[in-house]
């Protein structure tokens, strides 16, 4: 009886953990010290890669450490006057293709505002599936004018899946060379497992798990 009510705890306490989780980090290297920038343009992109573990996600977020325009050039610019053209960045997910970026997935919608000062941007992942035990890429480029992205001072990074390998394009992504233990860019990557029932449901099971283990203890004390 003892084992019966046991077992009921347990799997209370699996679901009420799976019920409370937020989203799960698969890459991050936000938290290295920041070495410089890499001035990316409309031809001249960068991207960097991560990985699933055995289980399915949907992207949740993606946040870069980036600014607009080349550096502080830029900004002395944007402090006198506007730009000569518009600086816009955009944020792709991007498939494998033998160690380098593939296929685009997706165009992720900024949810902060980039300015002329490096920051933490947060792009929405849009639910994009995410299968298991693959590898994808985030690839930031400018749409007009300039963007840059800060790379870490080293090639340390925490998640499941971080990795320090990072890709560049100087011809608008006909051809990628990708470089591994080299100060990648700076990016957090997280995503939601896929599978998991919706709160209500977890929660009801729960409860059913903790009466029928008041049932066994009744029947058996």
């Amino acid at each position: 009886m003892k084992l019966h009510i046991r077992l009921a705890a347990i799997a209370a306490f699996a679901i009420s953990a799976r019920l409370f989780a937020g989203p799960i980090i698969l890459s991050n290297d936000l938290t290295e010290p920041n070495q410089n920038i890499d001035s990316l343009t409309t031809t001249t992109w960068h991207g960097i890669s991560f990985t699933t573990d055995n289980n399915a996600y949907t992207l949740d977020t993606v946040t870069l450490f980036m600014e607009l325009g080349g550096g502080t050039a830029a900004a002395s610019v944007a402090a006198v006057g506007a730009p000569a053209a518009a600086d816009t960045p955009e944020v792709d997910l991007y498939s494998d293709n033998g160690g380098v970026p593939g296929t685009l997935i997706a165009a992720l919608a900024a949810i902060g505002t980039p300015n002329f000062s490096l920051q933490n941007i947060d792009f929405a992942g849009g639910g994009n599936a995410l299968a298991a035990n693959s590898t994808y890429w985030i690839v930031l480029r400018a749409l007009s004018g300039e963007v840059s992205w800060g790379f870490a001072a080293d090639n340390l990074g925490s998640g499941i899946g971080f990795t320090d390998v990072w890709a560049e394009t100087a011809d608008s992504g006909a051809t990628w060379a990708a470089h591994a233990n080299d100060q990648p860019d700076q990016a957090e990557v997280t995503a939601d497992l896929v599978g998991v029932p919706e709160p209500s449901t977890l929660l009801m099971t729960g409860v059913g798990f903790l009466a029928l283990a008041g049932v066994v203890r009744r029947r058996f004390v």
